[in-house]
């Protein structure tokens, strides 16, 4: 009976191991499709700059059309590849037209994007839940004497 108990309990140990395994390996896979995302977001909305501002030597980005691509891409790769149910995505502008953050003491025209995705629990064991993920990335216009 000894063996049994002890065998029982190494069986569901595995199964608790594997099953745990399995899960963070469907959650890496998503945190590192969001990072992506976010990071084609923020440097695709970086590249939709105001032709007029920039005939002007200013960098001022395209907001609406940097939204709108953010957007699409969002919904292309999300509902594509990944199991989340809502996504939302946020993108923050730096530029000569809305000014700089306090951080930003170089005043360097950065893009920052935030993607969210919330879906059904990642992980079936019951003392972890996890909901939601979220993924933030920047890029940053280095030089005005790159173009």
């Amino acid at each position: 009976m000894k063996t049994y108990i002890v065998f029982l309990a190494m069986m569901i140990a595995g199964l608790t191991a594997l099953s745990y395994n399995t899960d963070m390996m469907s959650f890496v896979y998503e945190e590192n499709l969001l990072k992506a995302v976010a990071e084609e977001c923020a440097s695709g909305a970086a590249m939709l700059q105001d032709e007029e501002a920039y005939s002007e030597g200013r960098t001022v980005f395209d907001r609406e059309k940097g939204v709108k691509y953010a957007d699409d891409h969002v919904e292309y790769v999300i509902c594509r590849h990944s199991k989340g149910k809502s996504y939302d995505v946020s993108l923050e502008f730096e530029d000569d037209e809305k000014g700089y953050s306090t951080g930003n003491a170089a005043c360097i025209p950065t893009v920052i994007a935030t993607v969210s995705m919330e879906c059904d629990d990642m992980f079936r064991l019951p003392f972890i839940t996890v909901t939601g993920v979220t993924r933030k990335a920047a890029y940053e216009l280095k030089g005005k004497e790159m173009y």
